[in-house]
């Protein structure tokens, strides 16, 4: 059986989780917190590491959220307004249709209704040398 201080060293020196630490010692989640807290380590808030130590996720702070893909801006606005759909731009840079409508609104763009059947409707694209 895994002793406390092994349990805590993973916790607070390896920032090792909860979930983690259960795997790695094959015991339920329950117990590995219920032993945390009983030695008196203080649990951290899932996703939110606390303390200089604690590392970012993927290097960004926490609750930055993913990085923001590079789109050329005045180029999507462009295809756009010169009749190429949502779902189209959005196969194009391999990017949801969400990210294409907000970084159009981003741009200033006026935004047309949505016409049944026109999501593969575009212009011809030169992928260029990135695609």
């Amino acid at each position: 059986m895994t002793d406390d201080e092994t349990l805590r060293q993973d916790y607070e020196e390896n920032l090792l989780g909860i979930k983690a630490i259960a795997a790695k010692h094959r015991i339920p989640r329950r117990q590995v917190r219920q032993r945390l807290l009983a030695a008196g380590v203080q649990i951290r808030t899932p996703g939110k590491p606390t303390g200089s130590k604690a590392p970012h996720v993927n290097g960004r702070a926490p609750g930055a959220g993913r990085p923001k893909i590079e789109l050329d801006l005045d180029r999507l606005k462009s295809d756009y307004e010169n009749g190429a759909s949502v779902d189209l731009l959005a196969a194009r840079h391999a990017v949801s249709t969400g990210t294409i409508r907000s970084r159009l609104k981003d741009a200033g763009t006026t935004m047309r209704r949505a016409v049944p059947g026109n999501h593969l409707v575009g212009l011809s694209y030169d992928w260029g040398p990135n695609h």
